[in-house]
């Protein structure tokens, strides 16, 4: 990634609604889930 979508994908992952987030390297996932605790996960393959 570049270092703008990095900070991008950082700020996002810092967002006060995201509470899950998935980095698959090719993509970014973000959930909004009240009920669940922040958690941030890496997968690659």
């Amino acid at each position: 990634w570049s270092k703008g979508m990095q900070e991008a994908w950082t700020h996002i992952k810092k967002h006060p609604k995201v509470t899950v987030s998935i980095d698959t390297f090719y993509w970014g996932i973000v959930f909004f889930r009240k009920e669940q605790e922040k958690e941030d996960f890496v997968i690659r393959l």
